[in-house]
């Protein structure tokens, strides 16, 4: 990966120079081909101020996500999609916001070709950004070099602009009836005009419905009195978890269960690892539903994929279950105020608050703890959600004694 790094830097700089994102916008998407025999699209991004980036959306799946963020997002889906991306990105960034390997390479790059560059966003970043995960470096030499050719070929294809004027290349912005978008590659350091390359058609999205394989899950909330209509949604929460240094971070899923009638919550946990085992998910569902000691009569899905989760379980469970397309604002509404109580200082506070009280109740004698008044219980149960993993298990299996 060492020569491929260099190669990296050195189109980083050089694209730098073309300043082709003053030349075109974002929409007017170009594609190459690569070794595999994939498309990339290739965005030029200008974002506010001084921030640029080139970035590559490779096949059906990566131009779908693109599209996604142009056409398909409304005001309580925004982050879902744009965590949706699949794509590759060179970008620039501030010395205060590389990752301490990242800053040791550039500037070794810098020192050894003599760059020296002022302004602002100097450092180049290349950037793999996955499905439900904050951007990570690049890492293989497929990635890197679909990198290069796409920088490469925005080089030259800035040059070429200047000659003839974008329209002239057939650079075009992008619209919902686009089929077909330009063709580029480098031929012995020429830009070279290769013809169309297909668009991939809108596909939407279909989910697999889940089938509860675990009897025992089925079991924990089978004879469990029955109250109130329950809105639903597993959505990622916009707080990033990591596994591991070594590996990117990733916005956990949550089911959220929202009582609209007495704008209760239920003490979901947050799933660990970018995509956690249904089952998994399916358990955690009907163990608090047992720990609360009652089930739902009714669940309103507010989308297709909450709905492929939670159907086959619900109806084995005699639950009444719909995708429900009423009026759900209060529920989005609800949902918007959780997210920001997780973000805001006083809660962050308080979940200090809970880790404490938490301990304590661990120090108790059992014969103690199991005579705390239920309202104690309830929000040991609640505070779950919001603890460190180890003290949260430790937690939850002396509550399931109870």
């Amino acid at each position: 990966m060492s020569v491929l790094r260099d190669a990296l830097y050195d189109a980083a700089y050089r694209f730098r120079k073309s300043k082709l994102w003053g030349k075109i916008c974002d929409t007017q998407i170009f594609a190459i081909k690569l070794p595999d025999g994939e498309y990339g699209y290739v965005s030029i991004v200008r974002m506010a101020g001084n921030d640029y980036a080139i970035a590559i959306f490779v096949g059906e799946v990566g131009f779908n996500g693109y599209r996604r963020v142009l056409y398909h997002h409304d005001e309580f889906s925004d982050f879902e999609i744009v965590i949706s991306q699949d794509c590759m990105q060179l970008c620039y960034s501030a010395k205060d916001y590389m990752l301490s390997d990242e800053l040791k390479e550039a500037q070794a790059y810098m020192r050894k070709n003599n760059i020296r560059i002022d302004g602002d966003n100097t450092y180049p970043k290349f950037m793999r950004i996955r499905p439900n995960c904050t951007p990570w470096k690049i890492d293989t030499a497929k990635d890197a070099m679909a990198l290069i050719k796409a920088a490469e070929v925005s080089i030259l294809l800035s040059d070429r602009i200047d000659e003839v004027g974008a329209q002239a290349l057939g650079l075009n912005k992008i619209d919902k009836d686009t089929k077909n978008v330009s063709l580029f590659d480098v031929v012995d350091g020429e830009l070279k005009i290769c013809g169309l390359a297909p668009v991939p058609g809108d596909k939407e999205i279909t989910y697999e419905y889940v089938k509860t394989t675990n009897q025992t899950t089925i079991d924990a909330v089978r004879n469990l009195p029955k109250s109130g209509i329950w809105d639903a949604q597993l959505v990622r929460i916009p707080h990033s978890c990591r596994s591991s240094p070594n590996e990117a971070a990733y916005y956990p899923q949550i089911l959220i269960m929202f009582n609209e009638e007495d704008k209760n919550f239920l003490p979901m946990s947050l799933m660990e690892g970018v995509n956690p085992d249904p089952q998994i998910i399916l358990w955690d569902y009907a163990k608090c539903w047992r720990s609360e000691n009652f089930y739902p009569k009714e669940i309103r899905c507010v989308d297709e994929l909450t709905y492929a989760y939670l159907k086959d379980f619900s109806e084995k469970t005699d639950v009444l279950i719909s995708l429900y397309k009423g009026d759900i604002s209060a529920f989005h509404h609800a949902k918007e105020h959780f997210f920001y109580r997780l973000s805001d200082p006083a809660f962050e506070e308080a979940v200090k608050e809970m880790e404490k009280m938490a301990e304590l109740a661990l120090k108790m004698p059992f014969d103690v703890f199991r005579k705390l008044p239920d309202e104690m219980i309830q929000t040991l149960h609640a505070s779950l959600n919001f603890l460190p993993e180890d003290l949260a298990k430790r937690l939850e299996k002396r509550l399931g004694r109870l």
